[in-house]
């Protein structure tokens, strides 16, 4: 009896020396996961930075940096021509800076103009630092869309008639994007305050390589209101009716998005009682 009461004793100090030195261990993880969540915190919100600048001016000029004209990078970055444009393709996980020279300080927009290339086909993503640093939160993961299209025009008939799914083909091609919020809180474009004088613009790639032709800094124009535009165009109305299927796209932001039939309802079109 008595060895079995140490046999046990013993199994209890051994487990409780072993725990002792997990929860140490997790303690010095947990710590790290702290510092690393106050670091993300310290970043200011994109309503907290434009209400640090709401008095910066918006100035009426633009600012082209060619994409090429780079002045640092990773080595795995390397220019090119797409559509006998000048390009610099960025890998998925490198980097470039860029040094841009501002005549006036205020607050800018950012138009990236940027092709898609073969990848592993998920979104492009990248991170905004300027002069090393990122100005807010939302400029950590910018999102940058790929094009696809049906590889067919007129799609493919089964035994019985009925429309075949068609393949989704990506379409390599120019296009120029603001910078904007991913997660669509922010609907309007997101402005970076710059002062006069030089700085150092980067992107650091989150996800997914992509070629650059330009940087622009700018103000976007500003949408009107339908009263706005009905005063500036012709207020005719068209006499006739237009019908477009809906199922027969020229191109598409995400592969996932692909022709499906429905049934459910009489005025969808085509409608047949048997086909898909």
């Amino acid at each position: 009896m008595l060895k079995k009461m140490k046999r046990i004793f013993s199994i209890i100090i051994v487990l409780v020396c072993a725990l002792t030195y997990l929860c140490n261990d997790h303690f010095i993880v947990f710590a790290l996961e702290d510092d690393q969540i106050e670091t993300t915190a310290s970043l200011l919100s994109y309503s907290e930075y434009i209400e640090k600048y709401k008095s910066a001016g918006c100035p009426q000029t633009e600012v082209i940096i060619p994409g090429t004209s780079y002045v640092n990078a990773d080595d795995q970055v390397k220019t090119t021509l797409i559509e006998d444009q000048q390009a610099v393709i960025s890998s998925d996980d490198g980097f470039i800076e860029w040094k841009v020279t501002v005549p006036q300080s205020g607050m800018y927009n950012m138009q990236i103009t940027y092709a898609n290339v073969e990848g592993k086909g998920s979104a492009i993503e990248r991170e905004l630092l300027v002069d090393g640093k990122i100005p807010f939160s939302e400029a950590r993961y910018l999102a940058f869309s790929r094009f696809y299209k049906d590889a067919v025009q007129e799609f493919d008939v089964d035994s019985n008639g009925n429309e075949l799914r068609p393949k989704q083909v990506e379409v390599l091609h120019i296009y120029s994007k603001e910078i904007k919020d991913p997660s669509g809180y922010v609907a309007e474009p997101l402005q970076i305050y710059l002062a006069q004088g030089e700085h150092i613009l980067r992107l650091n790639s989150v996800r997914e390589p992509m070629a650059i032709l330009q940087i622009k800094l700018y103000q976007s124009p500003k949408t009107i209101s339908y009263e706005q535009y009905n005063k500036v165009n012709p207020t005719d109305e068209g006499q006739d009716a237009i019908f477009i299927e809906a199922e027969k796209t020229y191109e598409k932001s995400d592969f996932s998005i692909y022709p499906y039939n429905d049934r459910s309802s009489a005025h969808t079109t085509p409608q047949d009682p048997y086909k898909n």
